[in-house]
């Protein structure tokens, strides 16, 4: 039986449900929040749950609120390799500061971005 999902994801999937520009700030900021502030300790299901909503989220996030992330995530060790990927090969001023700063890409990854993104985000990989 999985444990029971805690009150602050509880209200990250309320908040994640409201589709303004606002609301979708704030969830930016829960979300690094969380994972700066309790990363270690999320159970593996919340993990995947954070994950899954960010995966869908970037996608329809504007530009700007994806650069927010962006920052936030960038300054996180935590943060699951797929949703890094996904910002490093978003357009440069979303994947600048994750190709500047996240440790949680690999080599290969950094590879994949050299080979098909701009010669902007070449250059912050170099």
């Amino acid at each position: 039986m999985s444990p029971p999902i805690t009150a602050e994801v509880n209200e990250l999937l309320r908040v994640a449900r409201d589709r303004s520009l606002e609301s979708r700030q704030r969830l930016v900021g829960m979300i690094g929040d969380m994972f700066l502030g309790t990363g270690a300790v999320l159970t593996r299901q919340e993990q995947a749950l954070m994950t899954d909503i960010l995966r869908k989220l970037i996608r329809e996030f504007t530009g700007p609120v994806r650069r927010l992330l962006s920052e936030k995530l960038a300054k996180i060790d935590v943060v699951p390799r797929e949703i890094a990927v996904l910002l490093a090969n978003d357009e440069f001023p979303v994947a600048e500061p994750i190709l500047l700063a996240s440790t949680a890409l690999h080599d290969t990854d950094l590879i994949e971005v050299i080979h098909h993104r701009t010669l902007q985000h070449q250059l912050a990989v170099a």
